[in-house]
């Protein structure tokens, strides 16, 4: 059991816990862990730009950051479910960066209890074009990280944003954090979906259940026998350690 955040000197924001935050759920103590990891083996300016920019995105909503990081550690289990052949710590550290451009939308917007108005919702959707912009002024330059931005609202049936692709015209990795970020927004630790809507996030069985369902229309059907190694992975770790 993780007592306490790990400490790196990239990691400004994680070393920097306070004590009322070491009781964090297991799997954001872990995912902390895939990034100090990450971080730790690796000192090239791309991946202290990612960590200084996830800190950021920290700063500014501190419940989006944690939301961030979850998506990056299921997004690297899910790839290593279906063998892609990418590199797992790309895929990490693009799931960081996936809401990146969310710095620029309005803490008073984000936080909004309830449904967002229509200028709001057109307002939140821009996240995508600014996280995109965000690259290209920090020269930033990761096709990875791009997908993950650009492709993580696109639906397999055409129905999503910001391009309406349909299908494989989303690529890979956008599909792969179509998944991972549907999964975590639903079941939430993080604490957005409670805080926000002032309820309790989905099940596991109601969040898998939604994925399964909608495969073929929002999600690439071709994560089918991924998702269902992911779900085993995720009881095993997981499940099984809040019950016992």
């Amino acid at each position: 059991m993780v007592t306490k955040p790990p400490e790196h000197e990239k990691i400004s924001t994680v070393a920097t816990k306070t004590n009322a935050e070491l009781s964090l759920p297991l799997q954001i103590q872990l995912a902390i862990l895939e990034l100090e990891k990450i971080a730790g083996k690796s000192d090239s300016p791309h991946v202290v730009l990612v960590v200084e920019l996830w800190d950021i995105l920290y700063k500014h909503n501190t419940i989006k950051a944690w939301h961030s990081l979850l998506v990056a550690y299921y997004a690297k289990k899910i790839d290593e479910f279906y063998k892609s052949g990418l590199n797992t710590d790309d895929i990490f550290l693009a799931g960081l960066l996936h809401d990146i451009g969310q710095v620029k939308t309005p803490v008073t917007i984000l936080d909004k209890a309830g449904k967002l108005s229509i200028s709001e919702y057109l307002r939140v959707k821009t996240h995508v074009q600014d996280g995109k912009d965000m690259l290209k002024e920090k020269g930033l330059n990761n096709y990875t990280i791009e997908e993950a931005i650009g492709g993580h609202h696109e639906n397999w049936d055409g129905s999503g944003y910001p391009n309406k692709y349909k299908e494989e015209q989303t690529s890979y990795v956008g599909r792969l954090f179509k998944i991972a970020d549907q999964f975590e927004a639903m079941h939430n630790l993080a604490g957005y979906t409670s805080r926000k809507y002032q309820k309790e996030p989905f099940s596991l069985e109601e969040t898998l259940l939604y994925i399964k369902t909608n495969m073929g229309t929002h999600f690439d059907p071709g994560f089918t026998s991924a998702l269902a190694e992911f779900e085993n992975w995720y009881i095993n770790t997981f499940e099984s350690n809040h019950k016992a």
